[in-house]
């Protein structure tokens, strides 16, 4: 027994000690149960008397004193060296090494029915061998453990190695394991022993290992019919491992290589390939990656990454393309192309291992490229986390900075797809007979790609110079239209001597080993390519100084449809804009796209609209902390809410609208009978300032979000559908079961949308004549202010909002499990409650105010979405709200802060057995 700690040595009377050293410890121990129960005698009491802090990464090593007899499975032993190396990695490692065609790893149904019968040694036989036990299986259910399944690794010899954190992981069973072998000193309880120290000191492997080593094996030794091996004592191990794959598979989980560059066996690690072009490789590492760190799991990163994905072949049925994976394929090392030590550390700030290890055909040859399927398991908040650290590498920064230094501050990345293989993907993808919307892969007809970045830029920019990237030429209509234009094989062709390391390059014919390098000439002539885009069979090179060149750009413009654009926005948090508008597809599996969230507000709204704004706020930003919110702010004197919207990372917009007269004029002809919004000018004014988005915000879509309301759960793109509005998104309003695009309250904007023509269309409403609506079911009514101007003006191609993002309180039989926003239409919150108290709504509300509980079922539920968000951090900012609300020396503001203040702390089962006016008693 080694270890660094004081009671380092334990021995079996009747041996002579020789070569100890002085600080040793020597404690003599009963000739019972072999060495396996000197070894459980060690670690159930001194280990388990917290003598070495639970968790400890060092190293104990149990040896036994004799070597194994059985030469024709034992093969050699490994070093002391390789034993602690492979032990520091995986936890666990055995001093004997078994043939290469045997594995350390058996069928844990064959194993565990391992019995005394068929043991080889007839002294065994002896007097007092024999347990009370049935087999294996019936032993290690009395000691309180079982064998990991379908596969389990045994360590024959009795000599090993593990960390105190392995020994501490198995809690108190180790007193009953000694106590199982104190029995005799040769008794059957110490083969069972010798047949599950692994088991109980290592990480187990996964279903993935366990498949892929039984693929590899060729048969399994032990079995009923295979009696010669288990005269042998060996039952269950997998045999026949001497091919290729098979053997580095059973190398590489076992540790025996240098590098360590699969450990999936004992460290239970999460081990994946890559395939296809830049975009699906990287898609692929953050889907595997985060998939690790979800499940708390070391991960190990191919360092491969295939120059030219593009994938040609197709299955037998030619119903889908084959991946294009390393094994298949031309690669560089991943760590020549990315930072992967700056991408390791922030792997292994989420509390996991993360190792970089060789692409081995062998091994990696046994995965599917699933990085779909893995993404869609992954959390997607990690996975989004994980591709925006995929930075260059020093070689590929150095070639960034060429790019770079050919570009303008204010240049614009437009990656566009426009290519003959680009359209005949359109043409496949968007027929797809499985009834999901896909119409968006390319530009609408009649457009040009200059048409369409120039609505993209924000009214009265200067043509910004456009970084073009794209599979073919840049369309000429874009210099017609005055950009002016570049691209990544003009600036290079055009640098500067090109000065970094060479790429080590792989090919994909045997025997798939380092053959050359990429010289310098070697990547300007890649990258200088004037042929087309890039030279076909090096096009992963190209496109990967591309995205990164790209990424180092504020503006981006892309095809949402493309992943090399879709993994562009996600990057970018919602700064991003794409000419071909709608849906991103990659948002519906990786489901961290941020929308945009937009307020307006002006210093001249009631003040108890701002302390509601100030909350659904504090709400966004808690159910959505990545959505950027932004807000169009009218007015500079209120210094103290500005530096609260600075302080909560609100985008402030100051907004000095040129339209304030007009709809003045508008708000002086305002009938109150019909719009509770002509009470007040400033919150008049305030619902007109969303026609100014497009004058401050960069982006495709935004969700606009009225002052009453409350965000109740996250949202990202994807929850907003395929077919997104080309213009704007309603919901219904007093009629919850309505489809019809109404209620403005909160709306979906697709803000590149014509701006000009939207304004003179509102100016031939200055008299505040109803703007005229048409109908979905036919017909025409009539509808005031910002709302009808909006409905009239986009009349054929508004969309309905799903209701989820505009949930009322006087709703009846709409679910609260799927609310998104709650919107405190007509009735404020505050309103409800001066109602209960005696204080009257005005007319235009009293119908709702009035209504009881009874009949409006989710009321109660909707206050307290509002009360959990206002009530927090001492009820400073209820305080304010309750006090604006109430004016005058009565104690309805007291009133108010009281019952937000219970219903805070109220929990939602205690909800279902009482009702907002019965806390309202209460707490009076």
């Amino acid at each position: 027994m080694l270890s660094r700690h004081p009671i380092s040595f334990l021995k079996r009377p009747g041996f002579f000690l020789k070569g100890v050293s002085t600080n040793a410890t020597v404690e003599v121990a009963p000739n019972v149960g072999g060495s396996d129960h000197t070894f459980a005698k060690y670690i159930a009491e001194l280990l388990e008397e917290s003598q070495i802090t639970t968790g400890s990464d060092d190293i104990v090593i149990f040896l036994k004193d004799t070597a194994m007899q059985n030469a024709k499975f034992v093969k050699s032993q490994r070093s002391l060296y390789n034993l602690v190396r492979i032990t520091s990695s995986h936890g666990f490692a055995c001093l004997e090494k078994p043939e290469n065609t045997q594995s350390i790893f058996h069928k844990t149904s064959e194993l565990t029915a391992y019995k005394h019968e068929a043991l080889w040694r007839d002294y065994l036989f002896s007097s007092g061998f024999t347990s009370t036990y049935d087999d294996l299986n019936d032993w290690t259910e009395q000691i309180g453990f079982e064998h990991p399944s379908p596969l389990t690794p045994v360590c024959y010899g009795g000599s090993f190695a593990t960390t105190v954190a392995m020994i501490h992981s198995r809690g108190g069973l180790w007193k009953k394991l000694e106590d199982s072998l104190s029995r005799g000193d040769n008794i059957e309880e110490a083969h069972f022993a010798e047949r599950s120290w692994a088991a109980l000191l290592s990480h187990h492997i996964g279903l993935k290992a366990s498949s892929a080593l039984v693929k590899a094996s060729t048969r399994t030794l032990g079995t009923k019919q295979d009696k010669d091996s288990r005269k042998r004592g060996f039952w269950g191990p997998l045999s026949g491992c001497d091919n290729e794959a098979s053997f580095e598979l059973e190398k590489d989980i076992t540790g025996e290589i240098t590098l360590e560059w699969l450990d999936i066996a004992f460290q239970g690690s999460h081990s994946y390939t890559v395939c296809n072009g830049l975009s699906n490789q990287l898609l692929a590492h953050a889907g595997n990656i985060a998939y690790a760190i979800t499940h708390k799991l070391p991960v190990l990163i191919p360092d491969a990454f295939i120059v030219n994905g593009v994938q040609t072949s197709s299955n037998k049925d030619a119903t889908s393309l084959l991946d294009v994976t390393p094994s298949n394929s031309d690669f560089v090392k991943l760590s020549d192309i990315f930072n992967t030590d700056a991408l390791i550390k922030t792997i292994e700030s989420h509390g996991i291992r993360a190792t970089l290890i060789p692409y081995k055909k062998g091994t990696h040859g046994h995965f599917e490229c699933s990085w779909l399927s893995v993404l869609e398991k992954a959390n997607p908040t990690i996975a989004s986390e994980i591709l925006t650290h995929f930075k260059p590498s020093s070689i590929v920064q150095k070639l960034i900075d060429h790019v770079q230094l050919g570009l303008n501050s204010n240049a614009v990345c437009v990656h566009h797809r426009d290519g003959g293989d680009w359209k005949e993907h359109c043409k496949k993808w968007e027929n797809i007979p499985d009834g999901v919307w896909r119409h968006n892969c390319d530009q609408e007809r009649g457009r040009t790609l200059a048409m369409d970045v120039t609505d993209r830029l924000l009214p009265n920019e200067n043509l910004p110079p456009i970084f073009y990237v794209g599979d073919h030429k840049p369309p000429a209509d874009l210099e017609r239209a005055g950009f002016t234009v570049v691209t990544r094989s003009q600036i290079i062709a055009n640098a500067k001597p090109l000065h970094f390391l060479h790429l080590d390059y792989f090919f994909s014919s045997p025997p798939s080993e380092k053959l050359v390098t990429l010289s310098n000439q070697k990547l300007k002539e890649i990258l200088s390519y004037r042929g087309g885009a890039c030279p076909s069979n090096f096009r992963d090179i190209c496109a990967v100084v591309d995205f990164l060149a790209c990424s180092s750009i504020d503006n981006f413009i892309g095809n949402s449809v493309s992943t090399f654009s879709a993994l562009q926005i996600i990057q970018r948090q919602g700064k991003a804009t794409w000419y071909n508008s709608r849906s991103i597809p990659l948002a519906s599996a990786l489901r961290a796209y941020p929308m945009p969230i937009v307020y307006t507000y002006t210093e001249e709204s009631a003040e108890t609209g701002k302390f509601m704004l100030m909350t659904s706020i504090l709400s966004a930003k808690f159910h959505n902390p990545s959505s950027p919110i932004h807000i169009l702010y009218h007015g500079s004197s209120d210094t103290t809410f500005l530096a609260w919207l600075d302080e909560n990372s609100v985008i402030i917009h100051y907004h000095t609208p040129s339209w304030i007269a007009l709809i003045t004029s508008m708000f002086k002809h305002g009938d109150v009978k019909k719009s509770h919004l002509f009470h007040h000018i400033g919150n008049y004014i305030g619902t007109w300032q969303r026609i100014d988005i497009p004058l401050y915000i960069k982006a495709e879509y935004v969700l606009l979000i009225d002052c009453d309301t409350v965000v109740t759960a996250p949202f990202t793109h994807a929850d907003f559908g395929l077919e997104m509005t080309k213009s704007i998104a309603f919901s219904a309003e007093m009629d919850e079961d309505s489809d019809e695009p109404w209620n403005a309250g909160v709306a979906l904007l697709n803000v590149p949308e014509t701006y000009d023509d939207f304004l003179d269309f509102i100016g031939t409403h200055r008299d505040n004549s109803p703007f005229n609506v048409k109908m979905k079911g036919g017909g025409v009514l009539e509808a005031p202010s910002d709302q009808g101007a909006y409905l009239s003006f986009y009349a054929d191609s508004k969309k309905f909002l799903p209701r989820i993002f505009n949930v009322k309180p006087y709703y009846t039989h709409t679910s609260t499990s799927s609310a998104k926003i709650v919107h405190y239409h007509g009735a404020k919150p505050h309103n409800y409650v001066g109602e209960w108290l005696g204080v009257p709504c005005s007319p235009a509300i009293k119908f709702l105010c009035e209504k009881k509980e009874k009949k409006s079922p989710i009321l109660c539920w909707s206050l307290k979405a509002f009360a959990d968000i206002i009530a927090k951090d001492s009820g400073v900012l209820l305080k304010d709200y309750c006090n604006s609300a109430f004016p005058g020396s009565d104690n309805s503001a007291g009133h108010c802060f009281k019952f937000f203040t219970d219903l805070s702390k109220t929990s939602h089962d205690e909800l279902t057995r009482t009702s907002c006016t019965k806390i309202l008693e209460a707490s009076l």
